[in-house]
């Protein structure tokens, strides 16, 4: 039967942390990964007098679970190893620290940014997990000026669209409404506790203007700049879009040259809206969910009758955008799920 009991299995540079071979005890571990940020892990470690410390640069994965069924969490490589009288500190970043520090050159045309987002990837030698390819540029260039997380996170801009590293280290560049798993947790089971509200999006929609007269005059004529750009114009509404008792622009309004067709302008629109529509915006602590993931959605069940909670999800789905997992001897394994 059963038992709950929290258990782990950590590798620090190929090691078993616990295992035989190792002589180092884990007294705490925390990994968060995400959108919104670098992915971290932090390790508290009993260290015997004699034995070796990690040491930076190593690679660390972390998988946890309940009564011996684990899950991968966190992939990455260890940045730091802090010292103290009885315990040894580790923290490890995920790939997306490799590409704030890694800098490439290079020019690409008639491609989308999900291609882009492949090649840059692969250049700064981060797996690909999966890369939605989004409206087709015209032109774009890399310059070192800036990172190629930078770069990346531009054209996630550009489309509407989120990246986040996955548990096995992989680099996803997700469109802005892609969702996952289906996840449930149970009232007065699952659930430790709940904040959540209706934030809904301050712009009512998006106007994405592009350049040329490809849409027009035949992709042949492209380059040309037409006085009426209505043929580069797409706009898209916000579902979630919060209501004003007084008018007002509203819009958000999108321009880039490098769209130089009636569809790359739309799907840049439609991109951009969805990413804005976060009916539902907080945060939830649940028993220990190793398999759950960015972009998975959340749903509640066993809510008792006229339970608050219960009008707060009746105005949107619960989209994860960050996972925050952490063990302990105080409160056992726990995780958090941002949205």
């Amino acid at each position: 039967m059963p038992q709950n009991v929290p258990t782990s299995k950590i590798r620090i540079d190929q090691q078993a942390l616990g295992g035989a071979s190792s002589e180092l005890l884990l007294l705490r571990v925390r990994c968060e990964t995400g959108m919104d940020g670098v992915g971290v892990c932090e390790l508290e470690l009993i260290v015997p007098a004699g034995a070796s410390l990690p040491a930076p640069g190593q690679p660390l994965t972390v998988a946890l679970g309940l009564d011996g069924s684990e899950s991968d969490v966190f992939s990455g490589e260890i940045e730091a190893v802090q010292v103290g009288e009885s315990w040894v500190r580790v923290v490890a970043s995920d790939a997306r620290a490799r590409l704030a520090c890694t800098y490439l050159t290079g020019s690409y045309e008639a491609q989308g940014p999900g291609k882009i987002v492949r090649d840059l990837l692969g250049q700064a030698k981060v797996q690909v997990g999966s890369a939605a390819d989004g409206p087709e540029l015209a032109s774009y260039v890399v310059f070192p000026q800036l990172s190629v997380l930078r770069h990346i996170e531009r054209l996630a801009e550009l489309m509407g669209a989120d990246l986040f590293i996955d548990a096995k280290g992989k680099a996803n560049f997700v469109a802005g409404d892609q969702q996952g798993a289906s996840v449930e947790l149970r009232y007065g089971v699952d659930l430790l506790s709940a904040a959540l509200e209706r934030s809904g999006s301050v712009r009512a929609g998006v106007e994405v203007w592009g350049e040329g007269a490809a849409s027009t005059q035949g992709s042949d004529k492209a380059h040309w700049l037409p006085d009426d750009l209505g043929g580069v114009k797409g706009s898209a509404t916000v579902a979630s879009a919060r209501s004003y008792a007084s008018s007002g622009p509203r819009t958000a309004f999108v321009q880039d040259g490098a769209l130089r067709t009636g569809s790359a302008v739309g799907d840049a629109a439609k991109g951009r809206a969805a990413a804005l529509d976060r009916p539902l915006r907080g945060v939830i602590e649940a028993i220990g969910l190793a398999r759950v993931a960015p972009t998975d959605t959340i749903t509640l069940s066993s809510l008792p009758d006229g339970h608050p909670l219960a009008a707060i999800l009746e105005q949107g789905s619960l989209r994860v955008r960050r996972v925050r997992h952490q063990l302990d001897g105080v409160r056992g394994f726990t995780t958090r799920l941002e949205f």
